[in-house]
């Protein structure tokens, strides 16, 4: 005999089941609101920001959690003891008007997804004129992204990335894309992923910088007429690590104790490698750190690079000087000095056209004897008889 209906129990038993959905859906539609807050960053107007005449602004000191956006021309600079907590999303702040001058700030704990480009400071296209000035940043993304914008500026910034994460999952210190005619300068960056890594872009100028404990201090990647002078790599896996890129002006720069290369040239054409300082390159400790195969300590590799200008460089204590390689053809390489490396120089496989590889050194700092070698077209001397320790190619702000 069937059951009569109980419309009260039928209602019930839909009462409970709609909970129990509800219940399921919850998390993700807390996820989805939270992404919904994270898309849009709070003016940083909203923040208790005192004028100080003439479009300049002082946040004063506290702490501010959460993500901003700068949408309108303005100065900010932070009183001592301000600091901005990105409660570890996303982009803490974001430039996003042409004008900006952003400065002194203290920033930490922003996002760490790198395919969201996750950053301290953000810099959007529209940003054109930005300055991001003498700020601190510590935390596991991205420092200071430039997104196709112009005339940027990133000066003096102390950048912090978290050693304890893995170097190929941390952020950049500074990353560079699609950009024109940004100035990068005066900056400490420090356990970051790169110190800096600049793709596709044009007419920028990367000075006066040091970089520690990176993955490659100086990254670059389809750029062109681009100068990187008067930098400083200590105990990073390369220290310049130089591809597909043209009409490079690198002058001036110091590599100590860096792993693998000192100056890594990847299909480097019609640029300029000059006065810079290489020291002490080391083999690598873990593997696949090399790019390319081979990378045992070698103060200038050059693989696949022609029509460069390569001179009065100074390459010492480091496993091999000079590795000239894989099509490198019509280079001028000259002047250069060589001090205690285990090889001065070498060719694999030799070029199949002529290149201009001088040997005699003007400058006195190298003094070569013996009998010439010939590799195709590339003739130098076996070995060098005597060498001096006076120090070639230094910085302005570095001393031998």
């Amino acid at each position: 005999m069937q059951a009569p209906n109980c419309p009260e129990k039928d209602s019930t038993v839909i009462a409970l089941q709609a909970i129990k959905h509800i219940r399921r859906q919850a998390p993700w539609m807390l996820l989805l609101l939270a992404g919904a807050a994270l898309a849009e960053p709070r003016p940083i107007t909203e923040l208790p920001l005192e004028s100080a005449g003439d479009g300049q602004w002082l946040l004063p000191a506290g702490e501010y959690r959460g993500q901003f956006i700068i949408d309108q021309p303005m100065h900010l600079r932070c009183a001592a003891g301000a600091m901005l907590d990105g409660q570890g999303q996303g982009n803490l702040v974001t430039l996003g008007a042409p004008g900006v001058t952003f400065e002194g700030c203290t920033l930490r704990n922003w996002g760490r997804d790198l395919t969201a480009m996750d950053a301290a400071i953000f810099i959007q296209p529209k940003a054109t004129g930005a300055v991001v000035r003498d700020n601190h940043l510590q935390g596991p993304g991205f420092g200071i992204w430039l997104d196709n914008v112009s005339s940027a500026q990133v000066l003096g910034n102390h950048i912090q990335g978290d050693p304890s994460i893995r170097t190929q999952d941390r952020g950049n210190g500074v990353h560079v894309y699609l950009s024109k005619d940004a100035l990068i300068g005066g900056n400490y960056v420090q356990h970051t992923r790169d110190g800096i890594y600049i793709d596709a872009s044009t007419y920028c100028a990367i000075e006066d910088n040091v970089f520690e404990e990176v993955r490659y201090a100086v990254h670059f990647m389809w750029t062109n007429n681009t100068r990187v002078v008067g930098n400083l790599t200590r105990r990073t896996r390369t220290g310049y690590a130089l591809m597909q890129s043209r009409s490079l002006t690198v002058t001036g720069n110091r590599s100590e104790h860096d792993q693998n290369y000192g100056i890594l040239m990847n299909y480097i054409t019609y640029s300029t490698i000059r006065d810079n300082f290489v020291s002490d390159v080391q083999r690598g400790d873990t593997e696949g750190d090399s790019m390319i195969s081979g990378g045992e300590g070698k103060a200038l590799f050059i693989y696949n690079s022609l029509f460069n200008t390569i001179e009065h460089n100074h390459l010492a204590r480091s496993g091999l000087g000079i590795h000239l390689t894989a099509g490198s053809e019509d280079n001028r390489i000259s002047g250069n000095a060589s001090s205690a490396t285990s090889n001065r120089s070498s060719t694999s496989p030799p070029a199949t056209r002529n290149g201009r590889w001088t040997v005699a050194v003007t400058t006195g700092a190298t003094t070569w004897a013996g009998t010439a070698t010939t590799m195709a077209s590339a003739t130098w001397p076996t070995s060098p008889t005597t060498t001096s320790t006076a120090c070639s190619g230094c910085t302005r702000r570095y001393a031998c």
